[in-house]
């Protein structure tokens, strides 16, 4: 795993370098982060696919790489001061090594997700076969969706999406 997100890290960085040439990888917004409500940054790469956000709602992607990590992230268009933008309003990183600030990654058991959260695990009929914990920090811990949940269980996927913005942003 490590080998394919050090790859999809690498083919992005080289994309972004033919893009936007080598000053790209001194570009200070390579070690900013990104957060749900901001606009789509220019340096957002269209994938030509589309992600399941949330039940019955698959919307197009784009791949963003800031610092060591590489995203997936989808966007809603907005007027912001009579523009219209493009505003994040899903991200999910790609990378196996990113980890959230409770310290929780891709590969994380159950019971260690369920140490930092003492939220319900949600069943979202119609997004995949999913089931999430909410962590503290705004990220949603996904797992392959079980009749029941054991420490066998382990993080598939670490995602945040907009309808989450109200708890994240408080």
């Amino acid at each position: 795993m490590k080998k394919l997100s050090i790859g999809i890290a690498i083919g992005v960085a080289l994309t972004l370098i033919f893009q936007y040439g080598w000053q790209y990888l001194q570009y200070s917004r390579i070690n900013q982060s990104i957060e749900l409500g901001d606009e789509l940054p220019e340096d957002a790469i269209q994938t030509g696919h589309l992600v399941l956000v949330s039940s019955a709602q698959l919307s197009p992607s784009y791949i963003i790489m800031r610092g060591e990590h590489v995203y997936e992230v989808t966007v809603h268009i907005e007027v912001r001061d009579g523009k219209v933008v493009s505003i994040i309003d899903y991200i999910s990183p790609l990378d196996k090594e990113f980890t959230t600030p409770e310290g929780i990654r891709v590969g994380d058991s159950f019971e260690k997700v369920r140490r930092v959260s003492k939220e319900d695990v949600i069943r979202e009929p119609g997004w995949g076969f999913y089931a999430y914990i909410k962590l503290p920090s705004g990220w949603g811990a996904a797992f392959l969706d079980k009749s029941e949940f054991s420490s066998s269980n382990q993080v598939v996927m670490l995602f945040k999406r907009g309808h989450m913005l109200s708890k994240i942003r408080r």
